[in-house]
């Protein structure tokens, strides 16, 4: 490799070589003879002047820079970038930083190539990635960008580093006709979403985020229907939407909860759904109701239901078909609550409370204590018994692991009577037994008094401190 280290030596060799004094009939060049060969200035103001500016020519991978010409002399000056660039093998690294103020085309055929714009590039007229797996990563400092190709395989293009869906915003969604979602929503005060004519909105799983926001996020023009399904509407709130005439939830509709809420609207779910409360609180006030329609089951979840009553049928099922699964929930009873059609399920810990109040089980429908579940009437509540048809086993206990928790409250059952045939029941506190029968058969029975000996019955349990005042007719076996 030839090295000129001396830049004295250098300016006057160069001179002499390149002079138009002694060579008439060539142009003069610089000749790089093969890629190994260069020029190394060591010192920052080293500098090769060229007097009478020549036709740079050089071998396609050495490299010196044209730092342009001298106002004042005419000259124009090249001198070394600091470091060679190199782009011809497997796994290469092509890095412009602050040395390029214009690239008009960059193109990098390595395969599993990396190529870095750093924020000095102001213009940039074509970028071509023609590499297996490359990577264009293209920060803030690019200010256009007129051709962006990427006809690599799994090729990855990030423009921005902070967008993780397609839809942010801003400006609002307009939808006029049935829609089928393939991306995530989030809805806030400058992206809100407006439903102009009657429509089917299915997410095919994905979400609505709502932001937290003190405005109407989805905006119904007057007399139009919507029907959501497959959806899931995080951080929901009522307050969302401006009006609840027309909206039905279909199947496969989740709602999340990320406050307390107060429901003065009709929540209609017409095919399987579930609302996941995390703990909070929906306070049925005047007008607010959730219900289900027929051949469906709702999920209630982690969720607390304040403000139930009879009067209101506030939480119904509108058809014996139909059912509500309680999991991990509390029922607070404004009133007497009667439950009148369909049936519930109870999973995991649920807890029915309301002093001096009644839940009435009125339903022909069979309700069920799953397995390693506890359905717990609370101090001072009444549970009544009361089917519209003579059957004493509707309320069931699916396993031996199924509980019925008696604390402080009072059990009570008409003259058609009510057995449970296995799993355990516990009294804790001061409880009451009132039956109206006044015979086995109308009686409160802790087991099946037709059941052989060796067949499991229900298990009692009088915990201590208990004390179980008994009326009427009740049958322990």
């Amino acid at each position: 490799m030839d090295t000129f280290t001396s830049d004295k030596f250098l300016i006057l060799f160069l001179s002499i070589i390149l002079s138009t004094d002694v060579i008439h009939s060539y142009t003069a060049k610089l000749v790089f003879d093969n890629k190994c060969s260069r020029i190394v200035l060591n010192d920052s103001s080293s500098k090769i002047n060229f007097h009478s500016s020549p036709d740079k020519s050089w071998e396609e991978f050495s490299l010196v820079k044209d730092r342009g010409p001298n106002v004042s002399s005419g000259e124009t000056t090249f001198d070394s970038v600091g470091y060679d660039l190199v782009h011809n093998n497997s796994d290469a690294i092509v890095s412009l930083k602050d040395f390029c103020d214009t690239v008009t085309t960059l193109l990098v055929d390595n395969s599993e190539a990396i190529v870095d714009l750093d924020s000095r590039v102001d213009v940039l007229e074509l970028l071509a990635e023609d590499n297996s797996e490359a990577i264009v990563n293209l920060s803030d400092c690019c200010e256009t960008v007129t051709n962006l190709a990427a006809d690599n395989s799994e090729a990855i293009v990030n423009l921005s580093s902070g967008l993780d869906s397609i839809d942010h915003g801003p400006g609002d969604i307009y939808y006029s006709s049935n829609t089928i979602m393939s991306y995530n929503i989030y809805l806030g005060p400058e992206h809100k979403m407006h439903i102009q004519d009657d429509m089917v909105l299915n997410g095919s799983t994905y979400y609505i985020h709502f932001s937290r926001a003190n405005e109407y996020l989805l905006l119904m023009d007057s007399g139009k229907s919507l029907t959501l399904q497959n959806i899931v509407l995080k951080d929901f709130s009522p307050d969302y939407v401006s009006d609840w005439s027309n909206i039905e939830f279909g199947d496969g509709v989740t709602i999340e909860l990320c406050k307390d809420e107060t429901l003065s609207n009709v929540w209609t779910f017409t095919s399987q759904g579930r609302i996941k409360g995390f703990g909070n609180t929906i306070a049925l006030s005047s007008g607010g109701r959730i219900e289900t329609s027929s051949d469906n089951n709702l999920i209630l979840e982690d969720l607390i239901i304040s403000g139930v009553a009879y009067e209101a049928e506030n939480l119904r099922c509108r058809f014996s078909d139909s059912s509500i699964t309680l999991k991990n929930s509390l029922l607070v009873l404004e009133n007497d609550y009667t439950f009148s059609f369909g049936s519930f399920i109870f999973e995991d810990e649920v807890t029915i409370m309301g002093p001096t109040k009644s839940f009435v089980y009125s339903s022909e429908s069979t309700s069920t204590i799953n397995s390693e579940s506890t359905l717990f009437v609370d101090i001072d509540t009444t549970f009544s018994y009361d089917p519209t048809v003579a059957n004493r086993d509707l309320l069931v206990m699916s396993g031996t692991t199924s509980r019925l928790y008696l604390n402080g409250c009072t059990l009570y059952s008409t003259a058609t009577g009510m057995r449970l045939k296995n799993g355990t029941a516990l009294f804790d506190n001061f409880v009451t037994v009132s039956a109206d029968g006044q015979g086995v058969s109308e009686a409160i029975s802790f087991g099946d008094e037709n059941a052989s000996l060796d067949e499991d019955g229900v298990r009692t349990e009088v915990l201590s401190g208990a004390r179980v005042e008994v009326y009427g007719y009740v049958y322990i076996r």
